[in-house]
């Protein structure tokens, strides 16, 4: 995918940046602390194209560099909506000092283990995957119409 904004061509992480303002004005985040976004393959695994870390200092989000751009923008829009959940209190994760597990948190009340949900079915989950396509989709359109004649 080639961008361009007023007859020169952004880089990826320019765009990427953009798409983070956007998609953060779209979920209504506002944080006390920073977001840290790093596009890397270190950290990842086989089989995750993004990770997010929320801690007291900063929220952390990892995404797969060697993506194609449209997917790191779709990835970029499902970790944030995750920042937005912690943000929020809708759902938290907090490792249980006894079990060493993760309890999900919603609304401060525990509600059940991470384990217990298949990760297809976690309602944390089904939002950030409706977000990605839907985020995007008006992420393009909203480049697309601002740079139309």
């Amino acid at each position: 995918m080639k961008v361009f904004e007023k007859g020169k061509r952004i880089t990826d992480l320019e765009l990427m940046l953009e798409a983070a303002k956007f998609y953060e004005k779209k979920l209504h985040i506002v944080s006390k602390v920073p977001i840290k976004i790093i596009f890397t393959d270190q950290y990842m695994g086989n089989k995750f194209l993004g990770k997010c870390f929320s801690f007291k200092k900063c929220h952390l989000i990892y995404i797969r560099k060697t993506m194609d751009t449209s997917d790191k923008l779709k990835i970029l829009a499902h970790e944030l909506t995750h920042v937005k959940q912690h943000i929020h209190n809708e759902y938290v994760f907090v490792q249980n000092k006894f079990t060493k597990k993760f309890d999900v948190v919603t609304k401060g009340k525990v509600v059940g283990r991470m384990e217990d949900y298949e990760y297809k079915k976690r309602p944390w989950e089904i939002e950030a995957k409706r977000n990605e396509e839907r985020l995007y989709k008006k992420f393009i359109q909203d480049k697309t119409n601002a740079s139309e004649c």
